[in-house]
């Protein structure tokens, strides 16, 4: 039988997953400068990777067992429409900070449950190397984005 943490746990990245700070950035209008389409291009392609991410954990909680759980907005991501998108990449880059830090703290708790532990691990990886190019386009000088 399944230790219930795990799928606790599993929900937990699950719902980080779903209230992404990329999706809202990329649902919202955002002004983006001929310079700062690779930025965009960047965001785009983080959320489109959450979106996997959303169904690799919501596929392995239900092959443990488990129910998804339900998918709740972060309001707090509800203020990124009509922003220049250098303007909106500290909150985004803050955002996945976070979430690195909650796989960080998931993986070594999920050790019991292999595969539950490799996804994770997987998604982790992803995170931190998008991590590092938005911190590398956050870094840019305002004027080199505008």
């Amino acid at each position: 039988m399944i230790d219930p943490s795990i799928i606790h746990i599993l929900n937990e990245l699950l719902a980080a997953e779903r209230s992404s700070a990329a999706h809202r950035l990329i649902e919202s209008t955002v002004f983006v400068t001929q310079v700062g389409s690779d930025e965009y291009l960047t965001v785009q392609r983080l959320a489109e990777e959450q979106t996997e991410h959303a169904a690799w954990l919501t596929s392995m909680i239900i092959d443990l067992g488990g129910s998804p759980g339900m998918r709740l907005d972060d309001l707090a991501t509800a203020n990124l429409h009509y922003q220049e998108l250098h303007t909106a990449l500290p909150n985004l880059v803050s955002h996945l900070e976070r979430i690195i830090h909650k796989y960080q703290m998931a993986v070594p708790k999920l050790a019991t449950e292999p595969a539950a532990a490799e996804i994770a691990g997987r998604i982790l990886a992803r995170h931190q190397e998008n991590h590092r190019r938005l911190a590398s386009h956050d870094d840019a000088p305002a004027a080199a984005t505008s």
